[in-house]
This record gives structure tokens, sequence and C-alpha cells, in this order.
């Protein structure tokens, strides 16, 4: 009676354990695919920075030749900006 009872008891648990191993094959191919897609949109974002900044390349050179070609504009002096604020108290 004993051995009926563990033969049945181990074929349970072998059930159980073929089941257990088909869902953890489902969660780990939903894992995978998880990974892919993470991947995948990063490549899309990072294709989509880069056609941004070939589009907006032109008009950052404007801008730039604008900022260069404005004489003394990189060359602050400090001493006129505590003017400045010297000239804006009461």
């Amino acid at each position: 009676m004993e051995n009926e009872e563990i033969k049945t008891l181990l074929e349970a648990n072998l059930k159980l354990s073929k089941e257990n191993n088909k869902l953890l094959h489902k969660v780990r191919g939903v894992q995978k695919k998880h990974y892919f897609f993470l991947g995948l949109r990063w490549l899309v974002i990072i294709a989509l920075l880069f056609g941004a900044y070939y589009y907006i390349q032109p008009y950052l050179k404007q801008i730039v030749e604008v900022y260069n070609s404005i004489p003394n504009l990189g060359k602050i002096d400090i001493g006129n900006i505590e003017g400045l604020i010297e000239g804006l108290r009461p």
C-alpha cells in the first residue's frame, strides 16, 4: 500500500513539474521578446535623434555663424558688468 501511495505522489509531482516547466518556458519567451523590443525601441530613439540632428544641422550652423559674427560677444569684461549692476541699484 505504501508503494502505491509513493508512486501516486511521484506521478503527481512529475505532472506538476512538467506543467511548471511549460510555464517557465513561456515566461522566458516573454522576457526574450521584451528585451528584443526594448533594444529595438532604443535603436529607433537613437536613429530619430541622429535624423533630427541631420535635419537641424544647417540651422545650427547658421546660429553659430551669427553668434560668431557678433563682435565682442565672447569677450565679456567683468568691470562692465559690475558697472551695470551698480547702475541698476537705486
